[in-house]
């Protein structure tokens, strides 16, 4: 579902005086598929798997500390 997550931001966030306007979810797939790749599509994804392999170790490391209290 990110790439849908990452269409769906992009097209919030542009303005009228935009010079790439997305109209539909279409439109935006074939758009950045066409300048970025598929690859694109995917753009930041890897800084939410760092936070949230941070956020799980930390998770996890706490409970472990505490269950063995």
């Amino acid at each position: 579902t990110y790439p849908l997550n990452t269409i769906s931001t992009r097209m919030q966030v542009q303005d009228r005086s935009s010079a790439q306007k997305y109209t539909s979810l279409a439109d935006a797939l074939q758009k950045i598929i066409a300048h970025e790749g598929v690859s694109g599509l995917f753009s930041g994804l890897t800084s939410g798997w760092v936070g949230t392999a941070l956020t799980q170790g930390m998770s996890f490391a706490s409970f472990d500390l505490f269950a063995s209290l």
